[in-house]
């Protein structure tokens, strides 16, 4: 079972536990918390950054990070866990998913020069394998 499949055996508001149980075997508030404050101490966001998060997922990390900067999109080839993030943590106009190649989002839209932040964390083999 792999990315696109995985998501969707979870509870649809199991937002932890498919991005920090993959990475560290369980979704604990302590293992969570130092989670987002270890990004959040390396993004170093100021109040006018836009972020821009490849890989974002479902979207739990995102509404720990809006207090941090002026505006947010996160970027997913799951169209699952971009329906998720969209229905939960969507804050229009400055904080938005997108459904797409990371790499064709960038090329096609509107001023991609205006990210001044970038988070990618995709770490290897976060979903269960069948063996």
């Amino acid at each position: 079972m792999g990315y696109q499949e995985y998501p969707k055996t979870l509870p649809r508001d199991d937002f932890w536990g498919r991005c920090v149980a993959p990475l560290w075997g369980d979704a604990s508030a302590k293992r969570k918390w130092l989670l987002v404050d270890h990004i959040r101490e390396q993004l170093r966001l100021r109040p006018g950054d836009i972020l821009l998060d490849i890989g974002c997922g479902n979207g739990a990390l995102a509404p720990k990070l809006f207090d941090d900067c002026a505006g947010y999109a996160g970027v997913d080839l799951s169209p699952y866990l971009i329906e998720v993030a969209q229905e939960f943590f969507a804050d229009p106009p400055n904080y938005l998913f997108f459904n797409s190649d990371a790499a064709e989002f960038v090329e096609f839209v509107d001023e991609p020069d205006r990210f001044t932040r970038g988070l990618c964390l995709l770490p290897f083999n976060i979903y269960p394998r069948k063996r």
